[in-house]
């Protein structure tokens, strides 16, 4: 371990008897100099910068550091699999929902298996997208094989501390996961029609989503005694728990004013088990599509960017369309910000110059001699 001093013109590192850059040669002052500590710990180079700081300080840190490196070597020996078991046992602990957590498990479990549970010392960012290329080879979207790295991120991030983070090192393939998926008024109602044709419930839970934006849990779990049906504020819990705010149409408040009561607070539960439905309805939305013309891809969760592109068209306001949606950063609404082509049409209309008012002369082409 060895304390150095960067040199203010070229910004090497020098060793702090030196009054002359080894590199530059430019004189390095002896006062206000930026002080760097160096050390190696199981064969890898580390550096830390303490900033400008007096010798004797950075002294004292460098024996905080010598007391640390016992716990950093038995750091060493932590592996792949504590670091999952640390994140899975976290995310349990917040309650988080049941999908999140056996999906996560299946994420963390995958590296683990290419990894051959290598010891998180050895882990790199190399590996990681040598992992990322595996995941694309396998026929997985480019959207899950983003998952595998973000939920790699999080567990390293929260159980990691001694070594930097090899996944923020590698680039996701759709990090701003700006896509155009909406639907035309004919889809739409094609739609609703075929919901109608699969089931009462069914078609209710579709109606509430394409009028509110919500996502699919948020739609399951909703209770009467989170919508005042006076005023049309309904109050719900989105995810990690955060609580939004946002108003019910007309037409959706009094579909579910009619929804008949089944002696609990929500509006569709299970015969058997009286609580909130759990059906994820593959079977029926793959129908549903199939009915409507609708293409494989679109998801269920496609419904809420639908609302956000409807919301948009009408109000051309990106803060309207996150307040409705309950997003907490503008950055997720601006995927929103396409513009329908319908829309485009009929700017070009209004911006169509009457050429049967122009003179003569404007509307000739002078001939090239």
């Amino acid at each position: 371990m060895s304390i150095s001093v960067e040199c203010p013109a070229c910004r090497a590192l020098n060793a702090i008897s030196n009054t002359v850059c080894s590199s530059c040669q430019i004189r390095i002052p002896p006062l206000n100099r930026k002080v760097w500590l160096r050390y190696k710990i199981n064969g890898r180079s580390r550096k830390e910068c303490l900033g400008i700081i007096p010798l004797k300080e950075a002294k004292e840190i460098e024996i905080q550091r010598l007391a640390e490196i016992p716990r950093i070597l038995k750091s060493n020996d932590m592996t792949w699999s504590d670091v999952a078991v640390n994140y899975i046992t976290k995310i349990e602990a917040e309650k988080r929902s049941r999908n999140y957590i056996n999906d996560t498990k299946l994420y963390l479990e995958r590296f683990k298996d290419y990894v051959r549970d290598k010891p998180v010392s050895l882990i790199t960012a190399t590996d990681v997208k040598a992992f990322k290329t595996f995941l694309r080879s396998t026929n997985l979207s480019e959207a899950t094989c983003d998952r595998h790295l973000q939920a790699g991120k999080a567990a390293w991030n929260y159980s990691v501390e001694e070594f930097k983070n090899p996944f923020s090192k590698v680039k996701l393939f759709n990090p701003d996961n700006i896509t155009e998926r909406y639907l035309s008024d004919e889809q739409r109602f094609r739609l609703l029609d075929a919901a109608s044709k699969i089931g009462r419930t069914f078609y209710e839970i579709m109606v509430v989503t394409m009028n509110t934006g919500f996502r699919k849990a948020e739609v399951l779990n909703l209770k009467r005694s989170q919508v005042d049906f006076n005023t049309g504020v309904v109050r719900i819990r989105q995810k990690r728990n955060l609580s939004h705010t946002t108003f019910l149409n007309d037409s959706c408040r009094s579909m579910l004013r009619a929804i008949p009561h089944n002696g609990t607070d929500y509006f569709w539960v299970s015969a058997k088990t009286k609580k909130p439905y759990r059906n994820d309805w593959r079977s029926a939305w793959e129908k549903a599509k199939a009915l409507a013309g609708l293409p494989a891809d679109f998801r269920w969760h496609d419904l809420r960017h639908d609302v956000g592109t409807l919301i948009y068209a009408a109000t051309h306001d990106l803060q309207a369309v996150q307040r409705f949606l309950g997003h907490r950063q503008i950055k997720t609404t601006q995927r929103y910000a396409h513009t329908n082509p319908e829309y485009l049409r009929e700017i070009s209309e209004k911006l169509n110059v009457a050429l049967d008012r122009c003179p003569e002369g404007v509307l000739k082409l002078r001939k090239k001699k």
